[in-house]
């Protein structure tokens, strides 16, 4: 009241919370979608809700390809969004890198992790009678 400043309550009336949609996290699930209306009366208390995002499963790949571009070999590496873990992945059999390539030896995943290609030539392995190989050496295309 503006006139003896004293404060009047009238009526309560019902209104409603709207709905709410969870935010998107690239790389994560939240654990609900939406957090749905809810009435609101004089009675109704703070109401928290908890919306936990799990990491979401990736994987990528080590593409190790030859000077035309074929794929040799592909190593799978899988984790999770905000991950890093090893590759153990390694240059195929009988191949050895390119000059400037390397592989990596640990991935850190993000939302979209892009595979990784990795250039490769053949490799090769003289063998002469006064130096001869054992079936215990591996050799290009010959385990």
């Amino acid at each position: 009241d503006k006139v003896d400043g004293s404060v009047v309550y009238g009526d309560w009336t019902t209104a409603e919370w709207p709905a709410y949609k969870v935010p998107v996290v690239d790389g994560y699930t939240p654990s609900q979608a939406t957090v749905g209306a809810q009435t609101v009366t004089s009675e109704t208390k703070d109401t928290p809700v908890t919306v936990t995002y799990a990491a979401n499963a990736q994987t990528m790949h080590i593409k190790y390809v030859d000077a035309q571009g074929n794929v040799v070999k592909s190593d799978p590496v899988s984790g999770h969004t905000d991950e890093t873990v090893k590759t153990n992945s390694t240059v195929p059999a009988g191949w050895k890198l390119m000059n400037g390539q390397s592989v990596p030896a640990t991935i850190k995943f993000s939302a979209n992790t892009p595979d990784v290609t990795v250039k490769v030539e053949h490799s090769y392995v003289t063998v002469l009678p006064d130096n001869p190989k054992t079936p215990a050496d591996v050799l290009p295309d010959n385990p």
